[in-house]
């Protein structure tokens, strides 16, 4: 009979464990791959950009936020915005800006907004769509009439 007891417990315990619809927890931070290379806001630009190979075009400019620049990588499909200053370059902001490259966890511009939360679970709504956070980075999706439009990672978030 206890063995009874206790196997019913273990499985009501892996069950439990298993719902939720698949959804793994957050990740530490939200990170983005392309061209085979993870990476994430906070990361040394210069490092990914050379490891990301040639971009299709580039641009630099004072920055308006204080000292430094503020420089922009566009690829097909996503660009990269870093700020730079004495200490060397970091990524700011990652942007998706079309359907050819989804979020290392699978969602793509274009898809249904009903997929953020099958993948995520429920986030923080802004105008304009919904926002998950993870340590230093913000991942944001822009949403109109209910499909994904756009998809940026963002400095931020604890």
């Amino acid at each position: 009979m206890n063995k009874k007891i206790i196997f019913l417990l273990a499985l009501s315990c892996f069950l439990s464990a298993c719902e939720g619809g698949g959804k793994a927890p957050p990740p530490e931070k939200y990170s983005f791959v392309a061209e085979g290379v993870t990476f994430s806001v906070g990361d040394d630009a210069d490092e990914v950009t050379a490891r990301l190979g040639e971009c299709n075009s580039s641009a630099s400019a004072p920055s308006c936020a204080g000292e430094g620049f503020d420089e922009v990588y566009r690829y097909n499909g996503f660009r990269i915005l870093a700020h730079r200053d004495s200490m060397g370059a970091k990524i700011t902001e990652i942007e998706l800006l079309s359907d050819l490259l989804p979020t290392a966890e699978g969602v793509f511009v274009g898809d249904d907004a009903d997929k953020i939360k099958e993948i995520y679970g429920e986030g923080e709504g802004f105008s304009g769509g919904v926002e998950y956070i993870a340590e230093g980075c913000r991942l944001r999706f822009f949403i109109t009439d209910g499909r994904v439009t756009g998809i940026k990672y963002l400095e931020g978030g604890s």
